[in-house]
C-alpha cells in the first residue's frame, strides 16, 4: 500500500496552541515566510521515497506541531503555488536496494517533477554494510527517478554517533559509515544536478533533536528538516527563474 500525503494547509487553533516554541524558533521557517520563499516554484507533483525518515516517524514535542517534514513541505508548496499532487512511499526499515526495487517503480509511474530520496541509513546499521553496494543502489535510484526530468532532493544523514548510547569503538565505526554514505550521496547528487541537503553537522544536533529511541528525529527535528529543505528548494527555484 502506498500513501498520499495528507496535509493541513491551514493551521487549526489547536495547532497554533501547540506551536508556540516553533513560532519563536529561529531555525524554523514560519508558514507565511515559507509561502513567500517558494512562490513561483515549478513543482506540482511530489514523491517522497525512502525509509522511516521519509515515512515521517518521530515523537511529539511540546510547542511544535505534530507534522512530519514531508507534510510540512507539501503544505508549504500548496500555500505558495496551489494544489500539489503528492505521494509518500517511505517505509521504516527499508534499505537502499529495497527502495530501488519496490518504491522506484511506483514513484516513476506517478510522473513526479520533484522527488525526495532518503536512503542509506538502514544499510549503515547492517553487519554486511558495503559502501560500494549502497552507492550503486542510490546511483540507480537517482538515475531512474530523474529520467523523466524530475528534480531530485537527497539528504545527508544526521550523525547519530554524536547522540547514540554505544561504546566508543561502535560510535567511531557508525560515524565513519555515516560520513562515507553522506559523501557518496553528495557526489551522486552533483552528478544528477540534484539538491543535496546536508544534516550531518546540523547546528542543533544533540539528543534533544531525537525521539526516545535516539534514532528518529522528533517533531522538532522534522521542523528543522522541512525548513532546511525549503531553503534549498527556494534557492533552486530562484536559479530557474
Amino acid at each position: 500500500m502506498h500513501s498520499v500525503l495528507r496535509v493541513q494547509t491551514a493551521a487549526s487553533p489547536h495547532d497554533l496552541d501547540d506551536a508556540q516554541r516553533e513560532l519563536r524558533d529561529p531555525l524554523c521557517i514560519p508558514d507565511d515566510r515559507a509561502a513567500v520563499m517558494l512562490r513561483g516554484a515549478p513543482w506540482r507533483r511530489v514523491v517522497v521515497l525512502g525509509d522511516s525518515i521519509a515515512e515521517g516517524l518521530g515523537d511529539r514535542v511540546p510547542g511544535y506541531r505534530d507534522r512530519s517534514w514531508a507534510e510540512r513541505l507539501v503544505a508549504a508548496l500548496e500555500s505558495a503555488v496551489g494544489p500539489i499532487a503528492s505521494l509518500n512511499l517511505g517505509r521504516r526499515g527499508r534499505r537502499a536496494g529495497e527502495i530501488l526495487a519496490y518504491q522506484v517503480p511506483p514513484a516513476v509511474a506517478f510522473a513526479p517533477d520533484l522527488v525526495v530520496v532518503t536512503a542509506g541509513a538502514n544499510d549503515i546499521l547492517q553487519r554486511s554494510f558495503s559502501l560500494s553496494a549502497v552507492t550503486d543502489e542510490i546511483d540507480r535510484i537517482l538515475d531512474r527517478v530523474t529520467s523523466g526530468g524530475a528534480l531530485a532532493v537527497t539528504f545527508g544523514l544526521f550523525d547519530l554517533s554524536k547522540v547514540a548510547d554505544v561504546p566508543d569503538h561502535v560510535g567511531t565505526r557508525l560515524g565513519r559509515r555515516i560520513a562515507e554514505v553522506n559523501g557518496a550521496t553528495q557526489r551522486l547528487a552533483a552528478r544528477y544536478d540534484a539538491v543535496h541537503v546536508d544534516f550531518e553537522r546540523h547546528p542543533a544536533l544533540d539528543r534533544s533533536l531525537f525521539s526516545s529511541d535516539l534514532i528518529h528525529p522528533n517533531r522538532r527535528g522534522h521542523a528543522y528538516i522541512a525548513s532546511d529543505v525549503m531553503r534549498a528548494l527556494s534557492q533552486r527555484a530562484a536559479q530557474r527563474r
